[in-house]
């Protein structure tokens, strides 16, 4: 302890408690040389000292380490061979500079080749002591920058790709310092805004040409300024007769420190995925209304089967009576048209299975004719014209009625002041089937025409439609063989034609044979599985009427409790297509199991309510509701062994 209370060593060194005044080095002090490299190895700094003509004298072991070389290859002449070729005259040049003045210096920045894996890039201070009597030469100072140039490049990589994106995407990108001017921009923001991306710089919002877009961000970013955190919002704007949204979004930025320099902002155009969205909820919602269209068509089926049903019977006792008479066939022509209508409107709600069959179109066409006339509205005139000879199609009959009801629909909607809508089935006299929609409407141009029948392409606006329409017309038409064209101009209304190829005369189609079918044999069994109890009472008089023995179940498990006992007197199987507890499908999979040559036919209230194609035995179809001269025929056909598959019964009772 000396006098000033601070610690002292034999060197005269004091704490940082010692006032006294630092003690000026002797003019003689020196380090030594071990020191001066630990200092430098402890700096990561490498030293190495070069003979005038360049040849290395002296290295430090920071500098041999770093390079993974054994110390005698630096040393001497053949030193500067580990040196880049590319580097070699930068080096030189560097000395050249030191040269030019009395301990003078020059930077320099080159690569030297590893003992192992390649070359590092080290930077360093050439200083020119070749007049000191000691040094003699050149002395480097010099650091390995590798690592760091590696983790430039790869900033800079990461900065041009982030770049390219930026530029390439259409979602709007910019950057803004805190008084609210450009410090960047992409291209996809310099379009909305009429700039450029260099010209943007350095501009405020309110400097560029002025939209809603721009004021929608402005007031992001100034409420980012305040409030120092990301904010996002979804603007919509009115362009005209449309509706444009906008996703938008703002952030703060900040520096190394944590200290906000400026803002950015980002803006996504998501009016087509909103109206994807609205086009989608729509469809659902159709969809759950088809969902209870079926289940209400279900149910009204099986109600007019029972009044055909009665129907039927009443006129075969009041035949004496031809008022009696005539009100009964009234009644039963209600349950057809009643029944199409039904049919109708479940195949524009749900679509129905695939099953192409040979359509007459005139047929087709004169069963929506009602329907149509109803949609259609009280300015529009709709005419109907079949020509004689028009050849079947083979088609989903589904299918040509979703395309007649599009079409229509279309044409009405070309004429917001009313006017006439024509559809026309005709041959072209080479065995092919026409199906033409004309309308007197607003028609189109040409450049229109050859889009209409692009997904999603509409000149309708948002709340008129989807731009599906069309598209769908053209998807069935092509998948059935078909043509369809477009003939129209602007103000001279539009035709619609659409070509298919006839179709071949088959065996499989329905055309019912002339005469009623032969009685069954007494005792003849059918096991009639219907869960509607009214429905199910009506066809068992139908069948015993008929000479048929009747066993009825209300499901699946009660008819198959029946096939336990009975059998071996069961004949054939009539069963509904959807039932509670066991369906129809189910049900003809048990029993075939054990007599895999059993006839069945199925029930079904509704078009697309099928089993899968059925693997043995004969087998029919029928629509509910329908005849009894139809189930009789159905019953005969399958008992004779007709082939499984036959077409669906499309005839109403």
């Amino acid at each position: 302890m000396d006098g000033s209370g601070g610690m002292s060593d034999d060197q005269g060194m004091k704490t940082p408690h010692d006032s006294s005044p630092h003690r000026p080095l002797p003019d003689d002090f020196t380090l030594p040389a071990a020191t001066v490299e630990a200092l430098l190895c402890a700096t990561g700094r490498c030293l190495a000292i070069l003979e005038p003509d360049g040849a290395m004298r002296h290295t430090t072991c920071s500098c041999r380490e770093r390079c993974s070389v054994e110390p005698e290859a630096w040393l001497g002449p053949d030193a500067a061979t580990r040196t880049h070729p590319e580097d070699r005259d930068a080096l030189a040049r560097a000395l050249s500079l030191a040269r030019g003045s009395d301990r003078g210096a020059a930077r320099f920045s080159v690569r030297v080749r590893r003992r192992v894996d390649g070359w590092c890039h080290i930077e360093g201070l050439a200083c020119n002591l070749l007049n000191d009597p000691v040094v003699g030469g050149f002395v480097c100072v010099a650091m390995d920058v590798s690592e760091r140039r590696a983790r430039r490049r790869a900033v800079d990589a990461g900065r041009r790709t982030l770049t390219a994106v930026a530029d390439a995407t259409q979602e709007i990108i910019f950057a803004l310092d805190l008084s609210g001017h450009f410090t960047t921009a992409n291209p996809a923001a310099a379009r909305a805004f009429g700039s450029t991306p260099a010209a943007m710089v350095g501009r405020g919002l309110g400097a560029l040409a002025p939209t809603d877009l721009g004021m929608a961000l402005s007031g992001l970013s100034a409420e980012v300024r305040l409030s120092g955190r990301t904010v996002q919002r979804e603007a919509t704007f009115r362009r005209g007769d449309a509706l444009v949204r906008w996703r938008v979004i703002a952030g703060p930025l900040f520096d190394d420190h944590a200290h906000m320099v400026g803002t950015f902002g980002a803006a996504t155009d998501v009016t087509t995925l909103r109206d994807l969205e609205g086009a989608l909820d729509r469809a659902r919602r159709l969809e759950s209304l088809g969902l209870l269209a079926a289940g209400v068509a279900h149910d009204l089926n099986n109600l007019f089967g029972v009044i055909g049903c009665y129907c039927e019977e009443l006129r075969q006792v009041t035949d004496s009576n031809p008022v009696v008479r005539a009100d009964l066939e009234e009644m039963q022509d209600a349950v057809r048209r009643a029944t199409l209508l039904t049919r109708q409107l479940l195949s524009s709600s749900r679509p129905a299975s695939r099953r192409p069959m040979s359509v007459s179109l005139p047929e087709v066409v004169h069963g929506l004719h009602r329907l149509l006339s109803r949609t259609l509205g009280d300015d529009i005139a709709f005419e109907v014209v079949s020509a004689s000879g028009v050849p079947a199609v083979r088609i989903d009959p589904g299918h040509v009625e979703q395309i007649l009801l599009n079409l229509v629909i279309n044409a009405r909607d070309a004429m917001p002041r009313g006017g006439t809508i024509r559809v026309r089935t005709q041959s072209d006299g080479d065995g092919r089937a026409q199906l033409i929609v004309e309308d007197d409407g607003q028609g189109m141009d040409a450049e229109t025409a050859s889009h209409i029948f692009e997904p999603y392409f509409t000149t309708k606006s948002q709340e008129r439609g989807t731009g599906l329409g069309l598209a769908t017309v053209h998807e069935l038409v092509v998948e059935s063989a078909g043509t369809i064209s477009v003939e129209s101009a602007s103000g001279l209304g539009t035709r619609m034609t659409i070509t298919w190829p006839g179709a071949p005369d088959e065996a499989g189609d329905e055309h019912e044979s002339d005469g009623a079918p032969p009685s069954p044999a007494p005792g003849t069994t059918v096991l009639l599985v219907e869960d509607h109890p009214e429905l199910r009472r009506a066809l068992a008089r139908h069948l015993r009427a008929m000479g048929y023995s009747t066993l009825e179940a209300a499901d699946g498990v009660d008819a198959l409790a029946y096939f336990d006992t009975e059998m071996d007197t069961v004949a054939v199987v009539l069963t509904d297509v959807v039932m509670p507890r066991c369906n129809g499908a189910e049900l003809v999979e048990r029993i075939r199991s054990v007599r895999p040559r059993m006839p069945v036919v199925f029930m079904s209230g509704l078009p697309y309510e099928r089993p899968e194609e059925e693997a043995l035995g004969p087998t029919r179809i029928l629509l509910k509701p329908f005849s009894s001269d139809t189930l009789a025929r159905a019953l005969y056909e399958v008992r004779a062994g007709t082939p499984s598959g036959a077409e669906v019964e499309t005839e109403p009772a």
